[in-house]
C-alpha cells in the first residue's frame, strides 16, 4: 500500500529564496543607500560652486543681414560688452575673461525665445550660480515680454546676473528689474505695431499684383533701372507656357509630372537643346507646373472680373 504522508515545510527556508523580512530589510537598506548618494552628490556640488570662479558671457545676436553692417552689428556689440565686463572686472576682481555666445545665423528675437536659439540655449545650460550675461543691446536680446520675464525670473533664482549695457542696469537691484519689465513690454509692442505697418505695405503691393520680396508675380516681369522703382509688364513667353499647362491639365487631366516633362520637351525643340532631366529641373518641375496652373487660373479669374466690371460701367 503506498503511503500518502507527506513532510510539513511550510515554516523552513527554501533554497534559493528570502523570507518578506529579509526583503523589506534588503529595500528599506537601498532606500538609504539612494539618499545617502544624493546628499553625497548634492554636497560635492555645492562645493564645486563655491570653489568654482563666475563666468562671464557675452550674447551677440543680429536679427538679419543688414543689422551686421549697422552701427548696432556684432562688432558694436563685442566692443560694448567688452567695456561693461572691465567695468565689472574692477568690482569683482576674480572674473575671468568673456566667453562669446554669438548666434552664427540671423535670428528673430521676437518670433523666437532666447533659450530656443542655438546660442542662448548652449549658453543656459552652461550658466550656474554666480554667473554673469552681458548683453549690448536689450533688443538684441529680448522683443516677447513673456520671454524676456520667464527667463530673467529663472536666472535670478538660479543665481545668475544679466546686464543691459545701453541701458547701464543689471537684474541684481530692483530698479533695475522694474525697468527691464516696462521696457520688455515696450519693445513687444514696438514689434507688434511694425509687423501691422508691414503687413498693411503687403497687402497694398498684393493689389497692385507685386510680391513684397521685391519679385514680380509669375507671368511678369521688371523692366527698368535695377534699384529704382520699376514697371511691371507681361512676360509673354512664360504666359504662353501657362497657358498651355493650364490646356494639358483641363483637357487630357495629365499628372504634373507628365506635364513637367512636356513642357521641358517643348522648351528643347524649340531651343534646340536636350530635355533637363526631372532630378535637375528647378523652373518647370512638377510643382513649378502645379503654381503656373493655379497662378495662371487666377489671372484669368481676374481679367475676367475686371472684364465684367468695365461692361457694367
Amino acid at each position: 500500500m503506498q503511503s500518502t504522508y507527506k513532510p510539513d515545510n511550510s515554516g523552513a527556508r527554501q533554497r534559493g529564496k528570502i523570507t518578506p523580512q529579509e526583503r523589506e530589510m534588503i529595500q528599506k537598506y537601498l532606500a538609504d543607500l539612494e539618499r545617502e548618494k544624493a546628499r553625497l552628490q548634492s554636497a560635492m556640488q555645492e562645493e564645486e560652486e563655491a570653489a568654482r570662479q563666475p563666468m562671464v558671457f557675452g550674447y551677440v545676436r543680429c536679427s538679419h543681414e543688414d543689422s551686421k553692417a549697422s552701427g548696432r552689428g556684432e562688432d558694436s556689440q563685442r566692443d560694448m560688452i567688452l567695456k561693461w565686463a572691465e567695468f565689472l572686472r574692477n568690482e569683482i576682481s576674480i572674473l575671468p575673461e568673456v566667453t562669446w555666445m554669438q548666434e552664427e545665423d540671423p535670428v528673430s528675437a521676437y518670433r523666437v525665445p532666447l533659450r530656443h536659439r542655438s546660442k542662448g540655449r548652449e549658453m543656459d545650460r552652461k550658466l550656474k550660480r554666480g554667473d554673469h550675461v552681458i548683453f549690448a543691446y536689450f533688443d538684441r536680446v529680448f522683443r516677447s515680454t513673456e520671454d524676456c520675464l520667464a527667463t530673467l525670473r529663472d536666472w535670478k533664482q538660479r543665481g545668475i546676473v544679466a546686464h543691459f549695457v545701453n541701458m547701464r542696469v543689471d537684474m541684481d537691484t530692483a530698479l533695475g528689474d522694474f525697468f527691464v519689465t516696462v521696457i520688455a513690454a515696450t519693445n513687444q509692442l514696438d514689434s507688434a505695431m511694425k509687423g501691422e505697418r508691414i503687413k498693411g505695405v503687403n497687402a497694398e503691393l498684393m493689389k497692385e499684383g507685386r510680391k513684397s520680396n521685391g519679385h514680380p508675380p509669375m507671368g511678369f516681369r521688371l523692366v527698368g533701372v535695377k534699384g529704382k522703382r520699376r514697371k511691371m509688364v507681361v512676360d509673354w513667353d512664360t504666359r504662353r507656357i501657362m497657358g498651355e499647362i493650364v490646356r494639358v491639365r483641363d483637357v487630357y487631366n495629365w499628372p504634373w509630372r507628365k506635364i513637367s516633362d512636356y513642357v521641358e520637351e517643348w522648351l528643347a525643340n524649340k531651343f534646340n537643346k536636350k530635355p533637363t532631366p526631372p532630378w535637375e529641373r528647378r523652373l518647370w518641375s512638377h510643382m513649378h507646373c502645379y503654381r503656373a496652373y493655379t497662378e495662371e487660373m487666377k489671372l484669368r479669374q481676374a481679367g475676367e472680373k475686371g472684364d465684367a466690371a468695365r461692361e457694367s460701367a
